[in-house]
Formats: structure tokens, sequence, C-alpha cells
């Protein structure tokens, strides 16, 4: 737009200026400034100048080019930008009896200082994962523990990543943290079979949206390469895993509580 005005501001002036100095209006122009001031003098010369109109050009292909990156420049706002990373997905046996998701997920951020907040996940299972549920994550105040045949798996409320979002993240900085998924009606038997795929949501301060997603392939194979399914890549680097001593084990049903002893009546004398 700007050129376009310096251009239309260039051939009218030139045209304006030949003309007038063809008839002699541009001098008599110019003689009504010599006895004002010094003020005066200097707009007349200018105006009255064969140089304007070039001038003028220059001066809108100059606002053409430079006004809109300063625009830019005002208007530019840095925002956080987010990436998670999934290395693997595993299931085992809840508290209460059902199937338990469970994963690390690390979150970095490479923007400014921000907070993250994390959604509900979707979590295809069941036999060609023709199954999907919207479900939150779950945290116990007593953490959680997993059971495998040669021992058990303990993780604290501490290490969930729900609470370790609790502050903002800053530029640059990574958080490692667990994430667990109790799916109704589902047993971790079935989970180990058919195999599942979760798609997590999350999102910053600026109101951007991400996902990332990991599936656990199931047991069509007799090799476990994490614990309870496939899924992903274990041993990363940088994450304090209580998992990795138990690669390639499945997971078992937690022990169940000894019914309780009824209490026995003193016998009458």
């Amino acid at each position: 737009m700007w050129k376009n005005i310096g251009l239309g501001l260039l051939g009218l002036w030139t045209v304006a200026y030949f003309v007038l100095n063809a008839v002699g209006t541009l001098q008599t122009a110019k003689s009504l400034f010599d006895n004002r001031g010094t003020i005066m003098k200097f707009i007349g010369a200018v105006l009255t100048s064969q140089w304007l109109p070039l001038s003028l050009f220059i001066f809108s292909l100059s606002v053409a080019f430079v006004l809109p990156q300063i625009t830019a420049a005002l208007g530019k706002r840095e925002e956080p930008r987010l990436r998670a990373q999934i290395p693997y997905v595993g299931c085992s046996e809840s508290a209460t009896g059902l199937g338990l998701i469970y994963f690390p997920i690390a979150i970095t951020n490479s923007g400014p200082r921000t907070i993250v907040d994390v959604g509900q996940a979707s979590i295809s299972y069941g036999p060609k994962w023709h199954k999907t549920a919207t479900v939150s994550n779950i945290v116990y105040e007593d953490g959680f523990v997993h059971h495998f045949s040669s021992g058990i798996a303990r993780l604290k409320r501490s290490e969930e990543l729900t609470e370790k979002l609790i502050r903002p993240l800053d530029q640059g900085d990574r958080t490692w943290g667990w994430l667990h998924y109790e799916l109704p009606g589902v047993t971790q038997t079935e989970l180990i079979e058919n195999g599942f795929v979760i798609r997590l949501p999350f999102s910053d301060a600026a109101g951007n949206h991400y996902t990332v997603s990991q599936e656990a392939k199931g047991t069509f194979d007799t090799k476990f390469d994490v614990p309870g399914v496939y899924g992903g890549t274990p041993r990363t680097p940088g994450l304090d895993d209580p998992f990795s001593r138990f690669w390639g084990e499945p997971p078992v049903e937690r022990p169940k509580p000894p019914p309780p002893t009824p209490d026995k009546e003193a016998s009458p004398p």
C-alpha cells in the first residue's frame, strides 16, 4: 500500500512541478517565501524543490518496508512450546481389582515459563481396540504398589506428574512423572491380551494444545519387553524407574487378604 502511495505522490508531484514551472506559477510561489522568516523560507524551499517527489518516494518505500517489521516486532509475543514423551506404557491390577494402566511421561518446555494442564486421556482397548474410554488419572494418597512374581514396584504420590506440575515449568525445564488410569469393567488380563493405545492431551498457559500417544500391542508374542505388555522403549535415561528390574516379567494379581477370622465366644462355665 505504501509503495503505491509513494508512486502516486511521485507521479502527481512531478507532473504538478513541471506544469507549475512552465506557467511561471512555481517561481511566483518561491518569491512569496523570500520576504518571510527563516522557517517560512525553509518550508518554501522544500515545497518548491525539484527533489521533493524523489524524497517522498524514498520515504514511502522506507515506511513500506520498515513499518510492517516494527508492527510485527511490537505484536510478537513469545509463547510456550511444550513437548511430551511417553517411553513406554504398562499395566497391572489396581487396588479395586480393575486393570490399571501406568506410564512415565516427561514434559519439556522450550518456551517461556508456563503452567501445564493435563487433560483426560482417551484409551482405546479391547479386541482390535474397538472400545474407547475417556478417563481422568487417579492419585492415591499412599501411592501405588505394582505386583510382579519376583517382587513389587512402589511409586509415591509425590512422583505423580500432576503433583509435580503444581509449579510452573521454567524455560528449558524438563520434569518426569507418572500417570495412572483405571478402566471400569476391564481386567488386567484383558489389557495384557488385547493391548491398548492411550492418547493424552495437555495445554500451556497460552491456550496451546498438544497431544502425546503411546500404544501397547498386547501379548501376541510370549516375550515381555516391558512390565505387562509391549508398549515402547524401556531403560530411559534420566528416569528413576522402579520397574527396571522387572523387565521381561509379566504382572501378577494382587495378593488377596486372608478372610477375617470369626471371634470365638467364651465357653460357658
